[in-house]
């Protein structure tokens, strides 16, 4: 048996592979009777200009991608419901969204993706990051799943804007990892 070719990079805006990610997004995520928002059928928002993707690819193909949003460039997607403006004051923030691994690469190379996107939250700096699940997104077996990579769930943590539709709306999660670093001495 031969074993795949697997890579794992970083890319910026700037990167051919991103329109292969927006177009992966739009064949993947389901948009049932809303094609014609999209009519280019390339799913991508303007957090993506401004943003880090990972991107994993086995025999040079995309299997998954993941985006990866640092506040120092814009404020993160999450600001629209909460206020993170006093952890933003102790903390470098970021904010993960967009995760995708096609069904038949799911497994291993879920691991694979978190601990290099540890790795790269790590050398950026990155002490907290966010995640944040959108109602309809099965949000209780989403909770599950990332409480397994060390994401913490509350209602109660966060300050909800008052003109925040997901204030009182239990089916919208919000977790929290707190990204460890090494210190030498």
């Amino acid at each position: 048996m031969i074993k795949p070719e697997i890579s794992i990079s970083i890319v910026d805006k700037d990167s051919f592979d991103l329109e292969k990610i927006y177009k992966l997004r739009f064949i993947h995520y389901k948009i049932k009777n809303k094609e014609s928002l999209f009519p280019n059928k390339l799913i991508y928002d303007e957090y993506d200009n401004n943003s880090h993707h990972l991107i994993l690819s086995i025999d040079n193909n995309i299997a998954g991608f993941l985006r990866i949003s640092i506040n120092t460039k814009m404020n993160l997607e999450i600001e629209k419901y909460i206020d993170i403006s006093d952890l933003e004051s102790f903390f470098l923030c970021a904010e993960t969204s967009k995760f995708f691994v096609l069904p038949k690469y799911r497994g291993p190379y879920i691991k694979i993706i978190n601990e290099h996107l540890i790795r790269f939250l790590q050398n950026s700096g990155i002490q907290l990051e966010f995640i944040y699940f959108k109602a309809g997104l099965k949000p209780g077996l989403l909770e599950k799943f990332y409480k397994k990579f060390g994401y913490v769930f509350s209602h109660n943590l966060f300050l909800y804007k008052s003109n925040s539709s997901i204030a009182n709306n239990e089916q919208h999660k919000i977790g929290i990892r707190l990204i460890n670093h090494k210190t030498s001495i």
